[in-house]
């Protein structure tokens, strides 16, 4: 059908989250830019999505952390980890749809800060290359430029 809308599968390469998202669903979407917001209008946009339980897509860029460019990630869900010194890390759970995990950022499945604690447990971390991972705000920010 995808390819339908589109006059054939060559024109399917690319292009916008939200014109795939719009087509496939009948779904209203909404567009932002994370580095244009603050921490927290980031935190409650996307903390009323998952609530409401809408897709969220990303775009990426270009990054040391293993993200791949011009991509299309999903937000699958958001936690917050509560730390022993008590600061409050506000984490989203990404998933890379190749299924294969390259971001080696914060909180990535290879950060030894898993085996502290109980934070696996606070926030269900399970390891395991299979795309999906948590990223903290900061390295969401500069690792998506839409979404």
């Amino acid at each position: 059908m995808w390819a339908k809308i589109n006059v054939n599968y060559e024109q399917t390469i690319g292009g916008w989250m939200s014109e795939g998202l719009d087509a496939l669903t009948g779904a209203p979407s909404f567009t932002f830019e994370p580095k244009k917001l603050d921490d927290s209008t980031l935190w409650k946009i996307i903390n009323d999505a998952d609530k409401r339980h809408e897709i969220m897509a990303t775009g990426s860029n270009s990054n040391s952390l293993g993200i791949v460019s011009s991509h299309a990630y999903t937000l699958i869900g958001i936690a917050t980890l509560k730390k022993t010194d008590g600061t409050v890390v506000n984490l989203m759970k990404m998933r890379n749809p190749w299924a294969v995990e390259r971001y080696k950022g914060p909180y990535s499945d290879n950060d030894p800060i898993w085996k502290e604690a109980d934070y696996a447990k606070q926030v269900g971390f399970v390891g395991g290359n299979d795309g999906s991972f948590f990223i903290d705000m900061a390295s969401f920010k500069t690792s998506f430029f839409i979404m």
